[in-house]
């Protein structure tokens, strides 16, 4: 699916599954098209070919382009997108491809699981491809679960060293499990910002609802990732920061990675 440039659309999911041959994202949000995609029944993408070091997102969303993700009144729908690349410049599971910045993705509905499974993955799992911004992600309803297998967040910015990277993070509701090794399991991936006289932000959390669970092995579970910095306001929500490798941790829960 490859949306026109300008225009708003709905798309209806329903028990899809796509492993492209090529190496392009089976749907792509362009431009400054504003989409509304519903979840019915059981729907899998899974990305296994990159081209030149880079790789698409499973679901792309151009800088300008707005992707919301919802299911019907009375539907249980649910979509799976894997990343399984191994390409230096990956692209997000939903997010930006691979070298290009991503647009504003909103999950208000629905189940949504995003991971990059390879273990150099350097993209995040819902966000931004590596070195490179997101504008917003939202999620206010639905269940989320994003996993990162190593410098990417699970929500937020991919990993990066000295690119000038940001990301805006919002939860208002529903239930999110986010994880990273490397990367924050919420915010930004590893690697710093240039900044003439501090560590430049890239990663801006909002936490004013819903049901967390966050990890990350070396980042903040909310926050940075290792080397990075951010931002956070949570005023809000029921939030449970996995211990799982207590006596290996040197990063902040909540803060700096």
């Amino acid at each position: 699916v490859d949306t026109p440039a300008s225009k708003e659309l709905k798309l209806v999911f329903n028990n899809l599954t796509i492993t492209p041959a090529e190496a392009i994202a089976p749907i792509q949000i362009n431009g400054e098209s504003q989409v509304t995609a519903y979840l019915e029944g059981e729907n899998k993408i899974s990305i296994n070919k990159s081209e030149n070091s880079s790789s698409p997102a499973g679901i792309s969303v151009a800088k300008g382009a707005k992707l919301t993700i919802d299911s019907e009144p009375g539907q249980q729908g649910s979509i799976e997108v894997l990343n399984e690349t191994t390409a230096t410049r990956n692209g997000a599971a939903i997010g930006g491809n691979g070298g290009e910045d991503a647009g504003t993705i909103h999950i208000q509905g629905g189940t949504v699981i995003a991971k990059m499974t390879n273990s150099r993955s350097m993209g995040a799992a819902i966000g931004a491809s590596v070195g490179k911004s997101v504008t917003e992600i939202r999620i206010s309803g639905g269940t989320v679960t994003a996993e990162t297998t190593w410098n990417g967040a699970g929500i937020g910015t991919g990993s990066a060293s000295g690119n000038n990277r940001t990301g805006k993070i919002v939860i208002e509701g529903g239930t999110v499990n986010a994880s990273s090794s490397n990367g924050a399991g919420i915010g930004s991936g590893i690697g710093y910002a240039r900044s003439r006289s501090k560590p430049a932000i890239t990663a801006d959390i909002e936490i004013h609802g819903g049901m967390i669970t966050a990890y990350s092995e070396q980042g903040a579970c909310i926050g940075s990732g290792k080397s990075s910095s951010s931002k956070v306001l949570i005023d809000g929500g029921t939030i449970c920061l996995d211990n799982k490798n207590a006596t290996s941790r040197y990063a902040a829960h909540i803060g700096k990675g």
